[in-house]
């Protein structure tokens, strides 16, 4: 808190022996953390009462019968019980063959909401699916009458950001020079892939769910903004971001614990470990791109990592590094946690 940022670089944006190193114009797959965005959207046009959180799915997409009961806050808050586009081998299947294939929205939700047959099954409680914010972003084109692409540009000008970038359906030739490689190496779920430059893959299929390019310092501004500041949302609105389902029973909590470590708020985390204590964070990834952040609020301490590599959850030691980084800054700035 009071400090400029301070910004640490590794390596090189490419295998090749002749890549450029990483740097401060570089730019990474931001995945999930998308998801943010897309909320703190959904709260603007809640704000402009251009749709409530308890609107349903049959109040703005009626082509979706089967999921007509679900609100706007289940979609947001991950207890939809939507099946996950995501997990689906048709779009594994599809992705392998052509990294730069364009989908479309519908296309996505039409993985799991076939017109014929039988559909996923849904779940209970809390279940982490892409399927819901999918959803959102339409809701929200139908509420505001602008794309997607439009609110979430506003947005990231709102929020003061230089180097974030929405690239669907096709990205920009200046923010395609700017981007590293990413390589996947998830030997479970993308195998066909492993060692592979995939930095090709068109982030359509992430869209709202996943599809922002951006940089730590980036990242940074915007959980600035999104917990501490008002420039983003207000704190009315910040209050409901916060407001928590379990990840354990998928019902509200008022914050985590020790017992009940991990909530999922409005397209936001928190989490409680014992080393740190209560936290925000979130960690998205791509089919090559890993990049997480962490806000500590009895701290004010903030911390972003980007990596151009994409892993397997069970081998994935990015939470490590970031709280290896976070005791290295308690440290060396000679700060207690209050």
């Amino acid at each position: 808190p009071g400090h400029k940022i301070w910004s640490f670089y590794l390596g090189k944006v490419g295998h090749k022996y002749y890549s450029d190193k990483v740097g401060p114009s570089s730019l990474f797959d931001i995945g999930s953390i998308t998801k943010s965005f897309t909320a703190a959207i959904i709260l603007q046009l809640e704000k402009e009462n251009l749709l409530r959180l308890n609107d349903t799915v049959s109040d703005w997409l009626p082509q979706y019968p089967k999921w007509g009961n679900i609100t706007i806050e289940q979609l947001l808050n991950m207890t939809s019980g939507l099946p996950d586009y995501t997990n689906s081998p048709s779009l594994n299947f599809e992705m392998k063959k052509r990294l730069d294939k364009v989908w479309a929205n519908k296309t996505l939700i039409s993985i799991v909401y076939p017109p014929k047959g039988l559909a996923p099954p849904m779940q209970g409680g809390y279940n982490y699916t892409n399927t819901g914010y999918i959803l959102l972003s339409m809701i929200a084109e139908k509420a505001s009458g602008e794309p997607y692409s439009l609110l979430l540009n506003n947005l990231i000008k709102k929020a003061g950001l230089k180097d974030t970038f929405y690239p669907v359906p096709k990205m920009d030739e200046g923010v395609k020079q700017r981007m590293v490689h990413g390589y996947s190496f998830n030997l479970y779920e993308n195998p066909e892939l492993l060692g592979r430059d995939v930095s090709n893959n068109n982030l359509s299929w992430g869209a709202a769910a996943g599809g922002i390019v951006s940089n730590s310092a980036d990242i940074i501004h915007w959980v600035e903004g999104l917990f501490i500041s008002n420039k983003i949302l207000d704190n009315g609105q910040k209050k409901q971001l916060g407001s928590l389902v379990s990840f354990a029973t998928g019902k509200h909590i008022v914050q985590v614990t020790a017992k009940d470590p991990k909530g999922f708020g409005l397209g936001v985390v928190q989490q409680y470990v014992p080393s740190i204590g209560r936290f925000w964070f979130y960690e998205g990834s791509t089919l090559g791109f890993r990049s997480v952040y962490i806000y500590v609020p009895s701290t004010g301490i903030i911390i972003s990592a980007a990596v151009n590599s994409a892993v397997y959850s069970g081998t994935d030691k990015i939470g490590g590094l970031i709280e290896n980084l976070y005791e290295a800054v308690l440290s060396s700035g000679g700060m207690r946690r209050k």
